[in-house]
């Protein structure tokens, strides 16, 4: 668990990312997103 922690992504990061699709223009559909940690071993 604590290597987890240790790459998990802050909220702000997350919040950010979402922030980023809502933001599209009218002509853009972001059906999916897959955000994860760059140090994540997936």
């Amino acid at each position: 668990m604590e290597e987890f922690r240790r790459i998990a992504l802050p909220a702000e990061a997350i919040a950010k990312a979402i922030v980023w699709a809502i933001a599209q223009p009218d002509g853009v559909d972001v059906s999916e997103m897959i955000v994860r940690p760059t140090q994540s071993a997936y």
